[in-house]
């Protein structure tokens, strides 16, 4: 019996520590698109990640090692990353995109996927680490702060579109006391929080 619960801990701590450090990514290859911030919006406006399964089903799932994806390879397609972020230290926070093209950046102060809102967006095109918009980009790739408290859990959710040529998507924040821009490395996960499994 003791053996058996030694094994099982393991188990139970590998699996907690297998969800650290990854994002969901998901494509759909729509063949044309929507090049502009309303398509984005309007597109997935039924695709939220607690809609799941959709009524149209992605041509890409996989798991993302950080809060970044780039060179598909493939042209008019739309995508996202989305995970649970757990903060780290209270404080102030600003979120941060980098993107091409045309981008969403959706959080919550919870959680909860229906509780997300709008706090940034690439009205163009940036490439991989140009944060701030980049000179294609537009002026609002960069959240304004918000004060978060440590363990705080939030649904964080990047939306995007890719028409031709070049094709990435990153999430970075600020923390506080920092004026870095971080990618969310070890502070987000794909595994839910407690009490949306509950909830489920």
């Amino acid at each position: 019996m003791r053996r058996y619960f030694i094994v099982s801990a393991i188990v139970c701590i590998a699996l907690a520590s297998s969800g650290s450090a990854e994002m969901n990514h998901q494509a759909w290859d729509t063949g044309s698109v929507n090049e502009n911030l309303p398509g984005v919006r309007a597109f997935h406006e039924d695709k939220r990640p607690d809609m799941m399964p959709f009524a149209e089903a992605p041509n890409v799932e996989e798991v993302v090692e950080d809060s970044l994806f780039s060179d598909r390879g493939l042209d008019n397609y739309y995508a996202n990353l989305w995970g649970w972020v757990t903060i780290p230290k209270t404080g102030s926070y600003t979120w941060h995109l980098h993107a091409d093209n045309h981008t969403v950046l959706y959080v919550s102060t919870d959680e909860n996927w229906e509780n997300v809102e709008e706090v940034a967006t690439i009205n163009g095109w940036s490439n991989v680490g140009e944060w701030n918009g980049g000179a294609n980009g537009g002026n609002d790739a960069d959240s304004v702060p918000f004060t978060y408290s440590a363990g705080q859990v939030l649904a964080v959710w990047g939306t995007m579109v890719e028409g031709g040529g070049g094709d990435n998507l990153g999430i970075g924040w600020t923390m506080p006391g920092s004026s870095t821009i971080e990618y969310l490395g070890e502070n987000v996960s794909i595994i839910p929080p407690s009490p949306t499994k509950a909830g489920g």
